[in-house]
């Protein structure tokens, strides 16, 4: 069970500053704000002169951190501020619920992958895009569907890391447990260097690169095998090869982050990556030395220079990791034949003064405990009492799942996009807060 508390203190005023145009293109006199702030810190105010929109993405979470359960209670405070003399009412709502994804960029775009447990979005990344952080302990993302046995193909990868641990691998099972086959590895051992492993089918094979990569800085690797052998770039510069040109033959998923490289002659002593990961891409041919070469040169164009120049190899999948953690994948989780949010009940709570009502379901007096009758999937837009006169408001959402998470579920990333509004009556304008990034995990 998650109990999320949102203490929100309204004053009505008119300001005189500015003035609000609604979407029907009607001044008004005065104006309505409303301004939020998270447990994890920040501030975001709804508010503008001569508008159409009025509305605001907040930082952070209004949820706790940490992962739910089915048993176990957590809560957040959050505060909420509204100004105005329109009399608005206002609503909860809960916008596109789902769990959190890396969008797959390429013209396909048909495989995103799932983030699990430790991954944050919005790293600083290369190029002066943005990027995924890797935790190095349990944060990875992994392919929603499966490749049948990638042969003459090329892997590609930007990151910057300090440790050992894996930027990307290909197995014959998903959520980063125990494999019986795996290979196609790309990671940093631990002295440093670059090693990508390929099996053959009478043993493994690795090649490593001579300088050290866990510098710190930004790196672009190239891994391919195919008829011309194996190869490996560092920064668009050949590192090593070999003459090895096919792998194992079996179907299996990507993972970005994390690798079963325990029996491998040169195995890192950590499987997960420690660091920022960005512009991962498998490319269906064996890139030449010069094309390598060709994408470390478009990169110093800036990040849209590189992805037009990736585009060009038309690559079969590809995760920029530049996302804002704010899209749901709103599909069928792979573990669960279904999607996530239908597994996650819920209840919204208003206190206003020394009354308490329950929005959802809607109910005088408290909210009764979460039930399979209301879920998170369905929590419609749900009327509260409008914030006037100074009197405080807070609001409890509880959250709790259904049943526990198993292997495959436990770690993704839930958003609830949970949005508050107010509405100016008999006009188009309102001023909302969006928590659409704020997520916690299953």
């Amino acid at each position: 069970m998650l109990s999320v508390v949102l203490g929100w203190t309204c004053v009505a005023a008119a300001l005189d500053a500015a003035s609000v145009r609604d979407a029907t293109g009607t001044l008004s006199s005065a104006t309505m704000l409303l301004s939020g702030t998270t447990p994890v810190g920040g501030t975001c105010v709804s508010t503008g002169s001569a508008i159409t929109t009025n509305s605001a993405s907040c930082p952070g979470s209004p949820y706790p951190s940490g992962q739910l359960s089915s048993t176990t209670a957590s809560s957040a405070t959050s505060s909420l501020g509204s100004a105005g003399n329109f009399a608005p009412t206002s609503a909860s709502l809960s916008a596109a619920c789902g769990v959190a994804q890396f969008a797959d960029t390429s013209s396909a775009a048909t495989n995103g992958a799932l983030p699990f447990y430790g991954v944050s979005f919005g790293a600083p990344g290369p190029m002066g895009q943005f990027a995924a952080a890797l935790d190095g302990t349990t944060g990875f993302a992994e392919t929603r569907t499966s490749f049948a046995n990638p042969e003459s193909f090329t892997l590609l990868a930007w990151f910057k890391t300090t440790a050992p641990g894996t930027i990307a691998g290909f197995s014959n099972t998903q959520y980063a447990r125990a494999t019986t086959t795996n290979d196609r590895n790309l990671w940093v051992d631990d002295t440093g260097r670059l090693v990508w492993a390929v099996g053959t089918p009478s043993a493994p094979h690795e090649i490593v690169s001579t300088t050290t990569v866990d510098t710190g800085t930004w790196v672009f690797a190239a891994a391919t095998v195919g008829a011309a052998g194996s190869a490996l770039y560092v920064n668009g510069t050949l590192a090593a090869s070999s003459a090895i040109t096919s792998a194992r033959n079996y179907t299996g998923w990507w993972h970005l982050g994390w690798g079963a490289e325990t029996n491998w002659p040169d195995a890192p002593s950590g499987a997960y990556l420690s660091g920022d990961l960005a512009e991962v891409a498998v490319v269906p041919t064996q890139l030449t030395a010069t094309q390598v070469a060709a994408l470390q040169t478009a990169s110093a164009g800036g990040a849209a220079s590189y992805v037009s120049a990736l585009g060009a190899l038309t690559p079969t999948s590809s995760w920029q990791l530049s996302d804002s953690g704010s899209v749901a994948f709103t599909g069928s989780v792979p573990a669960l034949g279904a999607p996530a949010c239908p597994r996650v009940m819920v209840t919204v709570q208003a206190t206003r003064g020394t009354t308490t009502t329950c929005v959802y379901p809607v109910a005088a007096g408290a909210c009764p405990a979460p039930s399979s009758a209301y879920l998170l999937s369905s929590l419609p837009v749900s009327s509260m009492s409008p914030p006037l006169g100074g009197s405080p408001v807070s609001l409890v959402v509880t959250l709790r799942l259904t049943a526990a998470s198993g292997v495959g579920v436990a770690g993704l990333h839930l958003l609830p996009g949970f949005t508050i509004s107010s509405a100016v009556a008999g006009t188009l304008w309102n001023a909302s807060l969006s928590f659409a990034a704020g997520s916690v995990e299953l």
